[in-house]
């Protein structure tokens, strides 16, 4: 049942520029907070390197407090981009499981079959319903479905840690 339908499915691209423009906006949202707090909004366009550097950092700017300024960006943008890239993924796994689940279930309709161009089988002899048994347990084994259980607990335990660490910079 690994049909061209599921083996070539084309994955939309929608989920993916959503999580990278939101993980672009969370990676810069301290900063954004602290750029828009400021006293002088209306000289936003005349500020200098040091006022903004100043305005990245929380502090006055020194070499430590921009090197621990950049990690932490660089921390909040690896981390999030993780995250919503794991979640396409387990979105993608998830669609493709339903497509094996779907065409598998069309397996023993001779229309449904013969619309998605995959093989038919009557399920009259014994022969072939050892035949669908074996194809089933194959599918088990092979498709997606393990796969899927590892990427969701990882997507979990990854938001653990994304919620422990942003707790412990509140």
């Amino acid at each position: 049942c690994s049909s061209p339908q599921v083996n070539t499915y084309q994955q939309g691209g929608g989920y993916q520029m959503l999580g990278n423009i939101i993980t672009m906006g969370l990676a810069f949202l301290p900063f954004l907070y602290r750029l828009f707090r400021t006293d002088n909004l209306e000289q936003l366009c005349s500020i200098s390197l040091k006022e903004l550097l100043h305005i990245f950092c929380g502090a006055p700017a020194s070499i430590p407090v921009l090197l621990l300024s950049g990690i932490n960006f660089l921390e909040r943008l690896c981390l999030t981009w993780m995250f919503f890239f794991m979640m396409c993924v387990a979105e993608r796994t998830y669609k493709q499981r339903f497509l094996f689940a779907k065409l598998f279930s069309h397996i023993t309709s001779a229309r449904k079959a013969r619309k998605y161009e995959i093989p038919h089988f009557r399920l009259k002899k014994v022969e072939n319903i050892k035949i669908w048994l074996s194809l089933r347990s194959y599918l088990k084994r092979r498709g997606p479905q393990r796969s899927v259980d590892v990427v969701v607990s990882s997507i979990f335990l990854l938001a653990l840690s994304i919620a422990f660490i942003c707790c412990a910079q509140v």
